[in-house]
């Protein structure tokens, strides 16, 4: 049975104390006086940037969404965890595809980064069908699909011929195990719901049909990858998104601190466009990002032994709580004990899923006395200012 290195009360410990102490992470923001001033800030739901030339600097912040949302309460060390799985998952399948980190180890909030442009396509991977791809299936039975014209894109469903025979058992259900993986492209919205779209309309945004197969091949490679690792830790990667976006230059003239990746000069065993290099970009295998069940708890399901699904590691149980209380798409604040279950939960699947302590992860976030997250965050900036060239002016 896998379980957690630290016991469930002293996470809870670790975290009701920071909730206490207000030990939050809202939002990355650079003071303007002390920063160059061709910098561009750049707010997401959970994530802020600041952009320059070829380079983000990228902070992920303890704030949650829920329903294109992203509501009052913070969840305590949420950016933090989110941060770590993400660095770690990149740093696993390094061999697969560039990433666009360029340094994890300025500060455990943030990442150094190359300012990709990245293909307008959210790389859905499935090996179990559950969710939004379970409702496709029974929409293909239940003849409920519908194509949107003025969209350019399914409103339900997403017009994959999905059959009795892709599943590995003759029970089909909720949750089935696939034969082989599944891609089930969808739009990258900036606002409101990511949209399903069908191959081809996915080969047209990102430039044909060969580069929409060459990059479908590397998020089925990032997948297999990370499935086969956390296999070993008795879990099962059900699904997950990946994005994934080129550099802005031909890869000979970019600066060459960028090209560090994977620990190899080599960039020639990775996949380029027109000389751009591919990477990916954003976040990969984390709480928010993927679904994630472990497998002795899959198998009860599947054995029938139980009616219900796994609980995976994600914040469903957040969208439950907001869905409950009518308040879907509009912000709510949390009570605190709800708070701090969420904040467990992302706790309990970093030690799941890397098989580190989060008390270790946790210690490094640490700041001096009566200092914000974001001013801990500015001050390991400044630290290697000189050596990434961040014009700081005097601070």
């Amino acid at each position: 049975m896998v379980e957690t290195i630290t016991k469930l009360s002293e996470l809870t410990k670790i975290i009701r104390n920071d909730l206490n102490n207000n030990f939050l992470f809202r939002e990355f923001d650079i003071p303007q006086y002390a920063f160059r001033s061709d910098i561009v800030p750049h707010s997401g739901k959970v994530a802020d940037s600041n952009i320059f030339d070829l380079y983000r600097l990228m902070a992920r912040t303890d704030r949650i969404s829920t329903h294109d949302c992203v509501h009052h309460s913070l969840i305590p060390n949420k950016g933090l965890v989110t941060t770590a799985l993400n660095n770690f998952f990149m740093d696993l399948c390094k061999d697969v595809v560039a990433s666009q980190t360029i340094d994890s180890s300025i500060d455990p909030n943030f990442t150094y980064a190359v300012n990709c442009k990245v293909f307008p396509v959210e790389f859905v991977i499935r090996r179990h069908l559950t969710g939004s791809g379970w409702k496709d299936f029974k929409s293909k039975v239940d003849g409920a699909q519908e194509w949107s014209s003025e969209l350019n894109c399914f409103t339900k469903g997403y017009g994959i011929n999905i059959t009795p025979d892709m599943f590995e058992d003759e029970l089909i259900q909720t949750g089935g195990r696939l034969t082989s993986l599944l891609f089930t492209p969808t739009t990258k919205a900036e606002s409101g719901h990511d949209l399903p779209i069908p191959y081809d309309v996915a080969a047209e945004l990102v430039g044909g049909e060969s580069i929409l197969d060459n990059l479908v091949n590397i998020c089925f490679g990032l997948f297999r990858k990370s499935e086969d690792f956390l296999a070993e830790r008795g879990l099962l990667l059900v699904d997950t998104k990946f994005e994934l976006g080129v550099d802005r230059y031909d890869f000979k003239n970019m600066d060459s601190s960028i090209n560090n990746f994977s620990a190899t000069d080599d960039s020639k065993k990775f996949y380029t466009i027109e000389n751009k290099l591919v990477r990916v970009v954003d976040e990969m295998i984390t709480a928010d990002s993927s679904r994630i069940w472990k497998a002795d708890d899959y198998e009860e399901y599947r054995g029938g032994r139980v009616d219900n699904i796994p609980s995976a590691f994600d914040k469903q149980f957040i969208r439950d709580y907001v869905e409950k209380i009518g308040r879907a798409g509009k912000p709510v604040k949390f009570p605190d004990e709800l708070v701090i279950d969420a904040a467990v939960l992302y706790a309990s699947a970093y030690e799941l899923m890397t098989g580190k302590h989060f008390v270790e992860l946790r210690a490094l976030a640490n700041t001096k006395e009566n200092q914000s997250i974001n001013d801990r965050i500015v001050d390991n900036l400044i630290k290697v200012s000189e050596k990434y060239d961040f014009k700081f002016r005097d601070y």
